[in-house]
C-alpha cells in the first residue's frame, strides 16, 4: 500500500492515490526460522544454505527479497519457492535448512515446526538497522518474539514486520468508516478479533496507526481525533 500510494517499485509512474488507510489491523512479523540444532545464528550463517522464502508474488517473498538484498545474501541462500505450511514442512523434513514467512505472531507454521524440535528465531532487526533499510522501506517496523513465545526460543529476539493495514476507496462516506472503526476497534470488537486470531492483540487504538504511511480517509482521521490518537501531519486525510 505504501509502495501502491506513492508510486514506487512495481507502482513507479503509476501511483493508486484513491486508496486512504483507516487503521492497523495485524502485525506482519517476519519469521525467520530455524531449528536449534541447525547451527544457524545469524542471517550470514544463511550463506549456501536452503531457505524457503515464500512463492514469488506473494508478500513474503516481497518482504523475503527486500531483507536479504538489503543484507547481501539473497544471491548467496539456494531460494526455495515454498510459503507458509508448505515451507514449515520443507524445514521438518530436512529440505529445507531454515524458512523465511511473514505473518502475525503467534504463528502456527512455527508452533507446528517446533512440535518437532526446538525451533531458533533469527536476528533480522539488528543487522539490517546498520543499512539504510528503514530510510527505503519506511513502512518496516521493529518487532520482538518474547522468550518463550515458541519452544526453543529462549530469549527476547528482534526481528521486522509490515503492518497489515486496512484500507478503503477515499469516496466511501466518512459516517460509515467511522461506524466500521468504532465497531472494529472498540472493547467488543477487539475480543472478537481475538477469538479470530490471537495476532489481533496489536488492534487497539493506541497502535491503530502503527505503521501507516500514506494518508488517513476522513472518517477514519475524524474518529482517532475523536478518541484523542495523535498523528503526524504527513498522514493526515486528504
Amino acid at each position: 500500500m505504501h509502495e501502491a500510494y506513492h508510486g514506487l517499485e512495481q507502482f513507479k509512474d503509476k501511483p493508486l492515490t484513491n486508496i486512504r488507510a483507516i487503521g492497523l489491523v495485524v502485525f506482519g512479523v517476519a519469521h525467520l526460522i530455524t531449528y536449534a540444532d541447525s547451527g544457524i545464528r545469524t542471517v550470514t550463517d544463511l550463506v549456501g544454505k536452503r531457505v524457503a522464502v515464500g512463492s514469488p508474488g506473494s508478500g513474503t517473498f516481497a518482504n523475503a527479497e527486500r531483507v536479504f538484498r538489503t543484507l547481501g545474501v539473497w544471491d548467496k541462500i539456494t531460494r526455495i519457492p515454498l510459503l507458509g505450511a508448505q515451507a514449515g514442512e520443507a524445514m521438518a523434513d530436512g529440505k529445507a535448512d531454515a524458512f523465511f514467512w511473514t505473518g502475525p505472531e503467534p504463528d502456527r507454521v512455527t508452533m507446528e515446526a517446533a512440535t518437532k524440535k526446538p525451533v531458533r528465531a533469527i536476528d533480522i532487526y539488528t543487522p539490517v538497522g546498520k543499512t539504510d533499510f528503514f530510510k527505503q522501506y519506511p513502512y518496516f517496523a521493529r518487532y520482538v518474539f518474547p522468550a518463550n513465545s515458541y519452544k526453543g526460543i529462549t530469549e527476547d529476539t528482534s526481528t521486522v514486520g509490515v503492518p497489515v493495514i486496512w484500507y478503503a476507496n477515499k469516496d466511501v462516506a466518512p459516517a460509515l468508516i467511522q461506524k466500521m472503526v468504532a465497531a472494529a476497534y472498540g472493547k467488543e470488537g477487539n475480543a472478537h478479533m481475538m477469538n479470530v486470531h490471537a495476532g489481533s492483540k496489536d488492534m487497539v487504538p493506541q497502535k491503530a496507526l502503527q505503521g501507516v504511511t500514506f494518508p488517513l480517509h476522513k472518517g477514519a482521521e475524524e474518529y482517532w481525533k475523536a478518541a484523542g490518537i495523535q498523528f503526524p501531519e504527513a498522514i493526515r486525510s486528504k
